[in-house]
């Protein structure tokens, strides 16, 4: 076990606003006396719109989400391609956090995506320093170019940028950045997204080379700015490497976490935008080998979709609370678990609500892990792809722009034909139940009954009848919430699957829906089984949609991450009206209800 010297605490809030960072704050600084404890600052004050092309280009709102170093200190040959005042903003929201941060005795961690794309004005001012192609030619419509990390040029650049970024940020511990992923890029690495490429004249150093040249570059401006920090690299460099050991790096660089480090934190990287879930019993378990396994760092998460949201902080105070007891007194061994998880029931649901608790934490762990299994649903399917708020109708295309214009503008697809035709396109793939293993479609009684999911969520709405009836419990008002966002997040999850299978229904029958509507037959016939089970998803997503109407009715939007300004929604956040966009949901649904009638064959008995 590392002394409390050596062991390191590191948490990710994705919190918008100062109040928020504060209050994260003040709970990460409680487990101060167990080790050091970092905060990452790297947090935008507004995404880089202006990298954003005036058409549609999705894999550019991953990339405008997150920190680069340029975007906060750019580098003079950098900052005269950028707009006015744009990495001022940034710097200001970063040093006032690094001052929140400085009062309450706590370090800094920065994480970014690099080597970053850059503007076409910047390579032709700069041709040599052209590097690889980094774009995702699936996700994106305009070609983007890193700087080449052989280049002595390059090398000048980023030293300064991190000289500037130390010097200003003297509390800055860890850096850690994105490689290959998100707009970021090295020459001839076999996982950027167009393929390997680069500069010829620089192929034969090797993808590794290149790293290892690049993090002497950033360790080299740490210590000139004010002393070395720990880097660690994330994303896949090579398709040969995979999650392997790199030799070569420089001392005191981690890649693809071989550091022995563990993470936890919330779900909500998960379930975003639903706040609120936590699974207590995979918490508990990922201290526990933090503590057997000699971890030198531990990583919090309370943070959604590329760091544009946070997670409630009265959820993420729970763990928090539960971390600080686990490490005063470590629990080992699944009796120890167990008798742990008792501790905290009994303070939060008194002695009386202990046993249903515990029992409730469990169950719903085991449902988490059978939906993950049976649906593969999450953040990306309910926010990037819009599946809580978008409509199902059997012919997307009839709808009018006014009733698209809500959810069809921020669905992830480079091409606006197939985000309104495949519900289940998913960010350049295709969704399919098979590829967690599931049998192909079938359907029970009239019903497609995918019997681990259902029986996940059924799991899950009986640990919110649970939580909601421990009226006398110490944390009843934090449990009634919890059981709120489970609902909700059974909810989201209920939407995805609808969805899924009304697209099945829809690729069966792509001639008919091609086509001009049909005249029925005269004779008694049953009609087509496919429509009478379209009836039945539709039915099922509009009773779900008014289930979820009512919970957001009776305060389910505090447990709703969104942003507070309609011009801030994006393809990874929904806008501040969500309400409204589920009851726009519904009323075109009603609307269109009877559409499928006019392409497949109904009863006539």
């Amino acid at each position: 076990m590392p002394e409390k010297s050596d062991r390191v605490f590191v948490f990710c809030f994705g919190a918008t606003d100062d109040d928020g960072f504060k209050r994260f704050a003040d709970l990460a600084a409680g487990l101060k006396p167990y080790g050091r404890v970092l905060v990452y600052v790297d947090q935008l004050a507004d995404r880089s719109r202006h990298e954003l092309p005036p058409f549609r280009s999705p894999w550019h709102e991953y990339a405008v989400c997150l920190a680069t170093l340029h975007k906060f200190f750019p580098h003079p040959a950098i900052a005269k391609h950028m707009p006015p005042g744009y990495a001022e903003r940034n710097r200001e929201f970063l040093l006032k956090r690094a001052g929140m941060l400085r009062e309450r005795g706590l370090g800094a961690a920065f994480h970014a995506v690099e080597p970053y794309y850059m503007p076409e004005s910047f390579f032709a001012e700069h041709p040599d320093l052209r590097g690889p192609r980094v774009d995702h030619p699936r996700r994106a419509r305009k070609v983007e170019y890193a700087m080449c990390a052989d280049r002595e040029g390059t090398a000048e650049i980023y030293a300064w940028m991190m000289r500037e970024l130390r010097r200003n940020v003297p509390e800055l511990e860890l850096f850690s950045f994105l490689i290959n992923d998100s707009g970021s890029g090295l020459c001839w690495a076999s996982k950027l997204y167009p393929g390997p490429n680069g500069p010829s004249r620089c192929q034969s150093v090797g993808a590794v080379r290149h790293l290892a040249k690049f993090c002497e570059i950033l360790h080299r401006g740490a210590a000139e700015g004010g002393g070395d920090v720990d880097i660690e690299i994330g994303g896949r460099m090579s398709l040969k490497l995979g999650d392997q050991p790199v030799e070569g790096l420089p001392a005191r660089t981690v890649y693809m976490g071989k550091g022995g480090g563990v993470g936890t934190g919330t779900h909500f990287g998960h379930t975003s935008p639903i706040r609120g879930i936590v699974d207590f019993p995979a918490v508990v378990k990922t201290l526990e080998h933090a503590v057997t396994s000699g971890a030198r760092k531990i990583s919090f998460s309370f943070s959604g979709l590329y760091q544009k949201m946070a997670d409630s902080v009265e959820t993420a105070g729970k763990v928090v609370e539960a971390a600080k007891e686990f490490f005063a007194s470590p629990a080992k061994g699944p009796l120890g678990r167990v008798n742990f998880l008792y501790s905290l029931a009994r303070r939060w649901a008194g002695n009386s609500g202990a046993d249903a608790l515990v029992g409730a934490w469990e169950e719903f762990s085991r449902a988490l892990s059978a939906e993950a299994i049976a649906g593969g649903f999450g953040s990306y399917y309910f926010i990037s792809m819009r599946y809580i708020c978008r409509p199902i109708v059997i012919r997307p295309d009839l709808l009018t722009p006014e009733e698209e214009s809500y959810f069809l503008p921020h669905v992830f697809n480079v091409s606006e034909k197939e985000a309104r035709e495949d519900f289940i396109d998913i960010h350049g793939g295709r969704h399919s139940m098979a590829n967690v293993g599931l049998a192909p479609l079938s359907w029970s009684s009239g019903w497609y009954y995918n019997a681990p999911l259902q029986s996940a969520l059924a799991t899950a709405r009986k640990v919110a009848d649970t939580l909601e009836s421990l009226k006398d419990a110490p944390e009843r008002g934090w449990l009634a919430r919890t059981a709120m966002a489970i609902r909700l997040w059974v909810g989201a999850v209920r939407s995805s699957n609808n969805i899924y299978m009304a697209q099945l229904i829809r690729d069966r029958h792509r001639e008919e829906l091609s086509g001009p509507p049909l005249v029925h037959p005269k004779l008694r016939t049953s009609g087509d089984p496919d429509i009478l089970q379209w009836y039945e998803v539709l039915r099922d997503e509009l009773d779900n949609t008014d289930e979820m109407i009512a919970l957001l009715e009776r305060g389910g939007l505090e447990m709703v991450a969104r942003a507070s300004d309609p011009a801030d929604e994006d393809t990874f956040m929904l806008g501040p009206d969500i309400l409204g966009a589920m009851r726009k949901k519904r009323e075109i649904m009603l609307k269109h209800w009877r559409e499928a009638e006019d392409y497949l064959v109904s009863p006539n008995t």
